[in-house]
Order: structure tokens, then sequence, then C-alpha cells
């Protein structure tokens, strides 16, 4: 069997693609979109529009789980041990560290004096 056969199979999907799990912007509404395409959804989660784990698990919708995934920053993840809990309604979820995101922020305070050159280039 290929990975993207495997991909097929484990997620019910009709195309071997993922949704990225784009914080702000991956939501429900998309990730459902997405899965009914025929691809993974994926939920981004952000405390911003979910305060927390337990509110985030008491609203998923019973038509999407184990439908979709769910992308972590790991630094807004405060409650740790409830990831046992939303695994239980996702068959994927994606965990990213701080170290991507230092390096990251490295990268773009590096890059500050640059942009702040070209800002004033343009106001000129």
């Amino acid at each position: 069997m290929k990975n993207y056969e495997k991909f097929l199979n484990i997620f019910e999907s009709k195309y071997p693609i993922q949704q990225a799990g784009m914080g702000e912007v991956a939501r429900f509404p998309l990730a459902k979109s997405v899965y009914l395409a025929g691809a993974l959804g994926t939920l981004g989660y952000s405390p911003l529009h979910y305060p927390n784990l337990e509110y985030l698990i008491s609203n998923f919708p019973k038509e999407l789980e184990k439908k979709i995934g769910i992308n972590f920053l790991m630094p807004f993840l405060f409650e740790r041990h409830m990831v046992k809990e939303i695994a239980k309604r996702s068959n994927l979820l994606n965990f990213f560290t701080e170290i991507r995101i230092q390096i990251w922020s490295s990268l773009f305070i590096q890059a500050m004096p640059w942009l702040a050159g070209r800002l004033e280039a343009l106001k000129n």
C-alpha cells in the first residue's frame, strides 16, 4: 500500500490533501468545507476563538468527530492534560513547538531593520 493510500484510508479522504491549520482562519466551517470537498480539514486551535479546550470539546460538532485534524501551537496549549479528551474527537493532532516559533521570531526580528528601511523608502 502506498503512503497516500494509507492517508486516504486513515482519514477517509478522497484526496491526499491536508488543509493547514491556520490559527485564526481555520475554524469549524472551513475544516468542514475541506472535509466535504474530499480532503482532510484541520482546525487551528487558538485561545482567541476558543477560551479553553473544555469549550472546544463541548462545542465540537458530532458530524466532524474523527473527520478533521486539529493544529496546536504549543505555547498556547495551556491545558495539556485535556489533550487525551480532544484526541477522542480527532484522528490527527498537530503540535508545533516553541522551537519553530523561536526560529520564526528570530528571523522576523532580524528582518525588522530591512522592513523599516523599506517602509521609509515607500513614504518618500
